[in-house]
């Protein structure tokens, strides 16, 4: 038998669920924007269209969508730093809602409405990084498309199925 949508427990398993999303794409932000380096260079290669050289006929055909301007490129990390800081604190708002809910403090419908926005955040940041990838053939060298990506999006899509 599945709780009532207010049912203590459901917004319990609910706020973990949003804390593990928050989580995640914390430690993923912070090393963005604490040690730069690291993904700097896999988004400059992606944006420059390095890794879509693999197949000169596909380059060719999509070079002038590269990105080469390195100013453009570093406010590019950053704001997607940013907007990862900003999606897991609103994860963190969620979850920390959430679990006030299970204790009778606020009213679920909000708490899991705030949470909604939220995870919506997260699924968009990874459906933002499918579309960036196909837009600048990152799948070329990939060898799957962008699969950790995708399974970034249906993680975040389950949780959005599961706040119903």
């Amino acid at each position: 038998m599945i709780p009532a949508a207010d049912a203590p427990l459901l917004l319990i398993v609910q706020a973990v669920l949003v804390a593990l999303q928050a989580a995640w794409l914390s430690f993923g932000a912070y090393s963005n924007l604490r040690w730069p380096r690291t993904n700097f260079s896999s988004v400059s290669d992606v944006v420059t269209m390095e890794m879509a050289r693999e197949d000169p006929g596909i380059y060719e055909d999509h070079k002038h969508r590269a990105i080469q301007d390195p100013k453009t490129i570093a406010r590019l990390f950053r704001g997607v730093a940013l907007c990862e800081a900003t999606v897991a604190g609103l994860l963190w708002i969620a979850c920390a809602g959430l679990l006030a809910a299970a204790a009778g403090l606020v009213a679920a419908d909000l708490a899991r409405a705030a949470a909604l926005i939220a995870v919506c955040g997260f699924t968009g940041v990874w459906g933002l990084f499918l579309v960036g990838g196909e837009w600048f053939q990152y799948w070329v060298k990939e060898g799957s498309p962008q699969s950790s990506h995708f399974f970034m999006l249906l993680w975040g899509l389950a949780t959005l199925i599961f706040l119903k």
